[in-house]
Formats: C-alpha cells, structure tokens, sequence
C-alpha cells in the first residue's frame, strides 16, 4: 500500500485545516450578525422590565397609603430639587356615637370639652390601651395660600385653635399631641377616653371618627436620584421635605427607589360628590433606559 495514499486519505494537509478554521468563522460571524440584534433586544426590554417594576412597586406603596389617609389630610410641595407628597395615616374609621342609648360617658358631645364616649362597634385594628394615637373629627383639609398655611381649628396640620368663624375659639378637629388617647374593650361598643378633655368643634356628618397615629412623606431628592417613605415622626403646620432638620431626621425611613430622574406629585381635592385624586409622575433612567409610569389614584374625603 502507498503510504503516501494512506496518509492522504486518513488526514488533513494544514492548508485544508487553515481554510476549514475562516470558513467556521466566517459562518459563525454571519450567524452572530443575525443573532445580535435579538439578543440586544432581549436585554434592553430586560433592564427596561426591572426598572419598570422598581417603579411600580413603589406607587403601589404610595397607593396603599393613600387609600389608609385621613381625608383631606394630603398636601403636596415642591422646594428646588426637593418634591413630596404628605398624608395623616388612619389605623381605623369608626363611627362615635352622637346619641343615646349608652349614658353619658357614651355619647360624645361636639362643641363642648368631654373626656369619654363609645365608638359604634369593636375596634378591628387600633389596639387597645394608650399607643400614642390622635383623634381626628371632620378634616376640611382648608388652607389659606398653600399647604404650609393650614386653616386654624379645621386642618389637622394646624396647631392653631384661634378663634373664627367656626369652629369656635379653644376647638380643634384634632387632639392636641400632649393628649392621652385610651382605648378600652366595651361588651357591645368599645370606649374612648381622652385626657385632658377635648372640645371637638365640629361634628361629622357620618359621625366618623379616625385614629390617626402618625403623618407618612413620600419625598423624591433629585440630586440624589431617590424617592423615599418616612414615617414615625410628628405633624407639623409647614410640610416637611428636608430630611435633614426635625421632623423628618428623627423620622422612620425606607428608601424605595434609585436613579429617579424625573418625579412630580399633585393632588386635585374632592368635593361632596366627587374623591381627590392624586397624580404620581415618576421616571427612573439606569443605563440610558427610562421607565415612566403615572398614577391616578383616588383618596376618600369623606368624613
């Protein structure tokens, strides 16, 4: 046998295997060519997915505290590249029984300081026993100018029980913040205590009632990209943005989101017949990608 032959025959000359290697690599680079464009895709919708749901977890936050707020108690404010939106957080809506059966101590007497009345049912959420709460009775949610300017008497946000109109002089439709707020179990109605007694000055139509244990902020920093919650801290006349200076920096805190490049709040305030509404803009860029989402989300202002 030709050795030669055998040798021809069984292997490969390095000229065949050099042309074999371009022609693989050739066929490869055509394939990559069609093959870039949907892997490309694939990672940009990708990167534009997770951003997208960054921000939609945070306004389903937002959502839920909004349907949790007292009514009239939202207020939006804007202060360079500070912009935020402010509510009293509800534990519980209860209706405060206005006429007997129950005795005196049932019944809550509007206009006029009293220290003990039932709540119509049980307690399904506010615990029982002294926890710090405030009690709101028919938030109007009235300001003269803007939000850091809440109405005497008739805004939870005010710390004013000057004399007006209405409600009269020495009222409020909120507790005072030095006042003990106690809670206790009745058989049928559960009872409230409230010490030193309060002159409440004006009476709900639904005789509805709100446990109100603290104010929630929701503040996009634009500087630093991020939106955050805070919560844990007391109600103020001015809306607080700064997290810097009291209230916010003694305040509770949880960072919700990052690269926030755009974010606007604002709130359109209901009437008789129609909830407030309020308008979450928020746009989040990472890697040249943005993801803008806005959000209308209706508040109670039934009180």
């Amino acid at each position: 046998m030709n050795m030669r032959y055998t040798q021809r025959c069984f292997g490969f000359s390095l000229v065949e295997l050099v042309i074999t290697i371009v022609i693989t690599g050739i066929i490869f680079s055509v394939i990559a060519l069609f093959l870039n464009r949907p892997i490309q895709a694939y990672t940009e919708l990708y990167a534009l997915s997770d951003i997208t749901n960054i921000a939609d977890l945070a306004l389903s936050r937002i959502e839920k505290d909004v349907r949790n707020a007292v009514p009239n108690s939202i207020r939006v404010k804007s202060s360079g590249n500070l912009t935020g939106v402010e509510m009293a957080n509800a534990v519980e809506g209860m209706r405060y029984r206005a006429k007997n059966p129950g005795g005196a101590n049932a019944i809550l007497s509007i206009g006029s300081n009293d220290t003990d009345f039932n709540v119509e049912g049980k307690f399904q959420y506010a615990a029982y026993g002294a926890n710090g709460y405030r009690l709101v009775i028919y938030n109007t949610g009235a300001y003269t100018g803007n939000s850091d300017s809440p109405n005497a008497g008739v805004n939870l946000y005010s710390s004013s029980t000057a004399a007006g109109p209405t409600p009269p002089a020495g009222s409020h439709i909120i507790t005072p913040s030095t006042s003990i707020v106690t809670l206790s179990s009745g058989a049928t109605e559960d009872h409230v205590n409230i010490s030193p007694a309060m002159k409440f000055g004006l009476a709900s139509p639904r005789q509805r009632i709100y446990i109100v244990d603290t104010p929630i902020s929701y503040i996009c920093n634009l500087s630093n990209g991020t939106l955050t919650r805070y919560w844990g801290y007391s109600i103020t006349d001015v809306q607080p943005l700064d997290n810097t200076v009291s209230p916010l920096n003694g305040a509770n805190s949880a960072l919700l989101a990052k690269n926030v490049s755009a974010c606007t709040f604002s709130y359109s305030a209901g009437t008789s017949t129609r909830n407030g509404i309020l308008g979450v803009n928020l746009v989040i860029t990472r890697n040249g990608k943005s993801a803008r989402l806005f959000y209308q989300i209706n508040s109670n202002n039934a009180s």
